[in-house]
C-alpha cells in the first residue's frame, strides 16, 4: 500500500465510497465538505493530492481551490477536480482555480487511477525541485527564507481563523567547543541529529527552519507560548540526558531558547519579525542566565 495520502472531498456518500475502493492502494481521506476538509489538514497537513467536487453545498470547488492556493500558496496543493460539469467554460474555470486535471463523473476507474498516478509523480518531481530551494542542505529543515515565507503564510491563516501561533528561538549552548574539540565533522553531526531530533518530534503542521550557524527557529501553528514552553521543555530535557557519539568520542549538548507568540504584538503589518525579535531577546535572556533553559516572558 502506498503511504500517499489523498483527501476526497464529495457531498455525496456514495461517490466518497466509491472513489476510495477504486484508489485503495493509497490512504483515502474523506471529507464531505469544505470544513471537513480543513480540519484533516489541520490534524495531518497538506495531503499529496485532493480530488476535489466542484458542486458542493457551502462552496464550490473552484473558490474552494482557488482559497487553498492563497492559503498555501509555497506549497504543492495538488488537486483533481472530479464532477459532472464537463462544459468547456466549466473545464477552464477548473484549470484557472489552480486545477491540475479534471475527471468527468461517472468516472472509469481505469481512468480515475491512470490519471492520480500521474498527477502524484509530477508532484513528486515538483517537490523534488522545490526541495533543493527550500531546505537547509545540511539539517534538510527549512532555509530562513523559505521559513519566514510559510511562516507569514501561517500568520494570516491563523489571524482569520483566530488561532495563535508561537516563535522559538533556538541556540545550540557552546557549540563552539564541540567544533574545536572534536571537529567540524562532529560539529555538522550533532547539527543534524539535533535538528533531525526536534523535526521529528513536532506535529504535522508545525514548521522548523535553520536560521544560521547553529541557531534554529520553530513555529508552533495554533498554540500559545506556555503550551510551545511544555513542548520544547521536554525536548530541553530529552537532549540534555543524550549522549551522542561521534567516532567514538561522547558529546553532550544543550540547547537555550525563547518564546513569543501573536499574543504579544500590536501590530498586524510585520507580525513575524515582531515575534521573532522578541522571542529573540528571550533566547538570549535564557543564555545570560546560564543556558539550557527557556525564557517565556
Amino acid at each position: 500500500m502506498s503511504n500517499k495520502r489523498i483527501i476526497v472531498v464529495d457531498d455525496d456518500p456514495v461517490n466518497r465510497t466509491l472513489i476510495s475502493s477504486v484508489l485503495q492502494e493509497y490512504i483515502i481521506l474523506a471529507a464531505p465538505d469544505i470544513k471537513t476538509m480543513y480540519q484533516l489538514i489541520k490534524e495531518g497537513g497538506l495531503p499529496d493530492l485532493i480530488l476535489l467536487d466542484v458542486m458542493l453545498p457551502e462552496v464550490s470547488g473552484f473558490e474552494a481551490a482557488r482559497a487553498l492556493h492563497q492559503e498555501f500558496r509555497n506549497q504543492d496543493v495538488g488537486i483533481i477536480f472530479v464532477t459532472s460539469r464537463t462544459e468547456g467554460h466549466a473545464v477552464k474555470e477548473g484549470f484557472d482555480s489552480g486545477g491540475y486535471d479534471y475527471v468527468k463523473k461517472p468516472f472509469d476507474s481505469l481512468e480515475l487511477i491512470a490519471r492520480v498516478k500521474n498527477q502524484l509523480e509530477r508532484l513528486d518531481r515538483e517537490h523534488k525541485l522545490k526541495s533543493d530551494a527550500s531546505l537547509d542542505s545540511l539539517t534538510r529543515v527549512y532555509n530562513r527564507k523559505y521559513f519566514q515565507d510559510l511562516v507569514e503564510q501561517k500568520i494570516n491563516f491563523c489571524n482569520r481563523k483566530s488561532m495563535k501561533l508561537s516563535l522559538v528561538m533556538i541556540d545550540l549552548d557552546n557549540f563552539k567547543q564541540i567544533n574545536d574539540s572534536f571537529s567540524h565533522l562532529a560539529g555538522d553531526y550533532i547539527l543534524q541529529t539535533f535538528s533531525s531530533h526536534v523535526s521529528d518530534s513536532l506535529r504535522k503542521y508545525d514548521l522548523m527552519g535553520r536560521f544560521g550557524g547553529e541557531e534554529f527557529v520553530v513555529a508552533f501553528i495554533d498554540c500559545c507560548k506556555e503550551c510551545s514552553y511544555t513542548i520544547m521543555d521536554r525536548l530541553r530535557d530529552e537532549i540534555d540526558k543524550r549522549t551522542f557519539i561521534f567516532e567514538g568520542n561522547e558529546i553532550h549538548l544543550s540547547f537555550s531558547a525563547g518564546i513569543a507568540d501573536s499574543r504579544e504584538s500590536e501590530s498586524r503589518n510585520d507580525l513575524y519579525n515582531e515575534i521573532l525579535k522578541l522571542a529573540d531577546h528571550r533566547l538570549y535572556e535564557a543564555k545570560d542566565e546560564g543556558r539550557n533553559q527557556i525564557v517565556i516572558g
